[in-house]
């Protein structure tokens, strides 16, 4: 019986130790600072909130340093999207990170051009970080590009050139919607938005 104890205490203990070494590899912080989006073009969600007011929130992209991904070996974790992943295989080629290739939790991660790595989902998606939700008025005025037919679904061959005013007046019959897959809102001084477009989404 002692003996069986001793078994199990040093399992336990080995285990306890290989977890303390794990590694484990976060997104990296933000790029956008949601207190300075002049001349940010940011992907955002969009509903109404009345009175010529929107509610959106702004997301960015989750990015991962290539000198983390570097040292990730089997045991450690990668998280994304508040998930864990357990590395079990990883392989950097070619600006390629393969995590756990042919498992059931493979993550493929592509490097952009600044070097650094986003995770690619179907449709070429990626993780989004959620910055905040906010309620602006929209001005009148600032112009609305929209690659859309809301009638049918379809990517126009040249986007049409609407108003605020026209946006606000048809955001809540648009069929379609402003979601972060479609829509991208462009700041201006103050933070104010100055331009709203959507594109198309083959997940609309």
């Amino acid at each position: 019986m002692k003996k069986l104890v001793a078994i199990l205490l040093a399992l336990i203990l080995s285990l306890s130790v290989a977890a303390s070494l794990a590694e484990i590899v976060n997104p990296l912080s933000p790029l956008i600072d949601v207190n300075r989006l002049e001349g940010r073009f940011v992907l955002a969600s969009v509903r109404s909130a009345g009175n010529g007011r929107i509610e959106f929130t702004l997301y960015e992209a989750e990015r991962y340093a290539k000198a983390d991904l570097e040292k990730l070996k089997k045991g450690d974790i990668l998280v994304s999207d508040g998930q864990e992943v357990t590395v079990q295989t990883v392989s950097l080629v070619n600006e390629t990170c393969t995590v756990n290739a042919g498992l059931e939790d493979e993550v493929l991660l592509q490097a952009n051009e600044f070097g650094e790595y986003l995770i690619s989902l179907d449709d070429d998606f990626h993780p989004l970080i959620n910055l905040g939700t906010f309620t602006q008025e929209v001005n009148e005025y600032i112009p609305f590009l929209d690659n859309v037919d809301p009638a049918t679904g379809e990517m126009r061959e040249l986007p049409t050139v609407a108003s605020g005013k026209d946006f606000i007046d048809n955001l809540d019959s648009d069929p379609i919607g402003f979601d972060r897959d479609n829509t991208y809102l462009l700041f201006g001084a103050s933070n104010y938005i100055h331009m709203i477009v959507r594109y198309y989404s083959v997940t609309q």
